[in-house]
Formats: structure tokens, C-alpha cells, sequence
């Protein structure tokens, strides 16, 4: 800082390391404010059909009380039923739900996907759209990553676990 603005005190202002003390985007006051019915952060899952294993790993480590929502995004068949919630199930104390509808997510809860469907966020609200590709072709994971950038910001974390050619790739660069 130039002598001349060190004797201002409105240089203080606009110099983010002239003070000590905490914005208002501290972590301390971004607690304050959170509204204890949303997660501290939506964390997307992406992985192909073999990433099953891996996914029950990660439950089985994770806090249930984190304030985390979690989604669970894989490539299914879309010819048969997906047993994955119930899998999933076995390994945490979160409630595990297949989205059938239009839903808030809330924290401490996972999140899973439908055969023959996508998931996107509108606002904050989770959605199943109908795919819109054809089979072999469908980009289910980048989708669902670009919308959970777009509706939570720097509360979106995107993990691939396993994928299908390169899908996830580009919807987790919306999330740097």
C-alpha cells in the first residue's frame, strides 16, 4: 500500500489484507446464516456400473451427520429394476432414495438415480428428465454436473468414481 493510501481510511476498504478481522464471508458467519434444512454442500457421485463397490467404500466411511447431501449418478440398464438404493443402504445410516419425482435435497441424505432417466438441478430442486441422447451416446453424469454447479455454486463437489468414455470430464469443469 502507497504511503498515500496507508493514511486514508477508506484504503482499508479495498485492500483485502489491510485487516485482521473476518469478512463476511467467513466461515463462521456463513454458518451463522445457513438455514439448518440445507446441505453444507451437494456432493455428485459419477461412476459407470462398476463403480458399485466403490460406492459402498464411501458410504461406509462417511459420516452420517456431515450436513452433506449426496447424489448418486451411474450409468443403469434401463432394461431392468436398480437395486442400487438398497445396496447402498447396507452401508450407511442416511436415508438412500431413488428420485421418482421432483425433490429438495436435503442434508444427511443420499440421492440416487433411475434407470433410463437423467438428473438435473433447476434452482435447487432435483429433477428427472428423459434422456436425451441415444444409449451409448448419453453425457447422464456431465448433465447432472453443469446443473449442480449452476444451482450451488462453491457448495458442489463433483467426484468421478468410474465412467463411460468421458463423460463427467466436462461437467466438473463447471465446478473449478
Amino acid at each position: 500500500m502507497s504511503e498515500q493510501h496507508k493514511n486514508d481510511p477508506r484504503a482499508a476498504e479495498h485492500e483485502p489484507a489491510a485487516s485482521d478481522l473476518p469478512g463476511e464471508n467467513s466461515r463462521d458467519g456463513a454458518k451463522k446464516r445457513r438455514d439448518p434444512q440445507q446441505p453444507t454442500a451437494v456432493v455428485g457421485l459419477g461412476a459407470s456400473a462398476g463403480g458399485v463397490a466403490v460406492l459402498q467404500e464411501f458410504f461406509s466411511g462417511m459420516d452420517p451427520e456431515s450436513g452433506l447431501s449426496f447424489v448418486v449418478v451411474m450409468h443403469l440398464s434401463p432394461e431392468y429394476e436398480s437395486q442400487l438404493p438398497s445396496v447402498l443402504q447396507q452401508r450407511t445410516k442416511m436415508p438412500v432414495t431413488q428420485v421418482t419425482e421432483s425433490v429438495k435435497v436435503r442434508p444427511n441424505h443420499v440421492y440416487v438415480i433411475p434407470p433410463n432417466h437423467q438428473l438435473m438441478f433447476d434452482d435447487s430442486s432435483l429433477n428427472l428428465v428423459p434422456p436425451q441422447q441415444a444409449q451409448g451416446r448419453r453425457v447422464t453424469i456431465d448433465l447432472f454436473f453443469r446443473t449442480l454447479a449452476q444451482a450451488y455454486g462453491q457448495r458442489a463437489v463433483c467426484v468421478i468414481l468410474s465412467g463411460t468414455d468421458s463423460d463427467g470430464a466436462i461437467g466438473l469443469k463447471h465446478t473449478l
